[in-house]
């Protein structure tokens, strides 16, 4: 079982924005299909479907991804009590790709500095600031 807000930013993460359509969906990874839908987020949106579930049905879910949300751990907890949580392909991707953009940036940042001290002192000791350009 997978729940996942709809609203995506254009980034691909997930922003709930005020006046934002949300729509909590569950989809069934092993058929590939959605299962339940329904407006809004919340606690409250997936009880609505665990509730509707036979206690065979909800022993059956073994697996349950989505993204960080609270709401969804707790839901999980209260209705599937044997059932692991886990973070969806996409918050990962997105986690991790963030995590690398700010490692990036860092480096980058840090080269740009390192240079322009580099250059300060190449200036201050009267070298060149460029390599001479080989002739042929």
């Amino acid at each position: 079982m997978h729940v996942r807000r709809s609203h995506r930013d254009r980034r691909g993460r997930d922003r709930l924005q005020e006046g934002a359509h949300v729509i909590t969906v569950v989809v069934d990874h092993e058929r590939k299909r959605v299962v339940w839908a329904h407006d809004g987020y919340g606690k409250e949106v997936p009880d609505l479907f665990f509730r509707q579930l036979t206690d065979e049905q909800r022993a059956s879910i073994k697996v349950v991804a989505g993204d960080g949300a609270k709401w969804i751990d707790a839901s999980v907890k209260e209705h599937l009590p044997n059932a692991e949580r886990v973070l969806d392909s996409l918050h990962i991707v997105s986690c991790m790709t963030y995590t690398l953009d700010q490692v990036r940036k860092r480096l980058w940042n840090q080269a740009r500095r390192d240079n322009l001290i580099a250059m300060i002192k190449l200036r201050c000791s009267g070298l060149p600031t460029h390599p001479p350009t080989p002739t042929l």
